[in-house]
């Protein structure tokens, strides 16, 4: 596969057009978490679960092309949402700058404690951390971190990471307006429960955001990017 990664800088209003492009033939790489990390806790230890309810989406979708039949309103998956949230958080921790993560800055605090979540395989998600998922039914891949979206004038921005990819999208978001209502499905509504404890997810098929959400604003809010580069590949085939 041939990923086209566009890199534009959101942060910086000029005259002249910043975005840059490379051609990847193994998707989106970054390089902010070290050897251990990586291939130990993501490769060993958490994506495992994340790419087993991919397979299973995806081979029901396959199933559902083959035989020529509708895809179902929802489904339940029985996953380890521990694992997943670790997953996800990995992901997020290694597509920010070494800045972000080891420089003072407005979100290094809840960075730190999103690394040490993700270190410490027995820890609940931190309390004023949540993450929200849904069917994303899409092949181009976002990441976009430090990611502000307002939902009305006057209240504060919900702030944090979203990481998309076919067939799922998960927003990392913290410190949550008590004026906001998200009507997402939670990932680890229980953010205690037991890092090899099975629970079941449900994903709405009918009843899901629209592709650019939650990126682009409606009328009644806005979208604020920090320094950080968002990133998005394409697919070529």
């Amino acid at each position: 596969m041939t990923t086209y990664i566009v890199l534009k800088s959101l942060s910086k209003i000029e005259s002249k057009d910043k975005r840059h492009s490379v051609v990847s033939q193994g998707g989106l790489t970054f390089g902010s978490t070290c050897h251990k990390c990586n291939n130990d806790r993501l490769g060993i230890s958490y994506d495992p679960e994340l790419i087993k309810l991919y397979r299973e989406m995806k081979d029901l979708s396959n199933s559902i092309q083959s035989n020529q039949l509708a895809l179902p309103s929802h489904k339940m998956f029985f996953v380890k949402p521990q694992k997943i949230a670790r997953s996800v958080i990995g992901h997020i921790i290694a597509a920010n700058s070494i800045s972000t993560l080891s420089e003072p800055t407005a979100h290094s605090g809840i960075y730190s404690d999103l690394v040490e979540y993700f270190k410490d395989g027995d820890a609940p998600l931190p309390d004023n951390v949540e993450i929200y998922y849904w069917f994303y039914p899409s092949r181009d891949i976002k990441v976009l971190k430090s990611f502000g979206r307002s939902f009305k004038w006057g209240v504060n921005p919900v702030v944090g990471d979203v990481l998309k990819f076919f067939p799922l999208a998960f927003w990392v978001v913290w410190n949550v307006p008590e004026e906001i209502n998200i009507s997402l499905p939670k990932l680890l509504p229980n953010k205690k429960v037991g890092g090899d404890e099975l629970t079941q997810i449900t994903v709405d098929f009918v009843s899901h955001p629209r592709l650019d959400f939650p990126e682009l604003p409606d009328d009644n809010g806005a979208s604020v990017y920090a320094s950080q580069i968002s990133s998005v590949g394409v697919q070529f085939v």
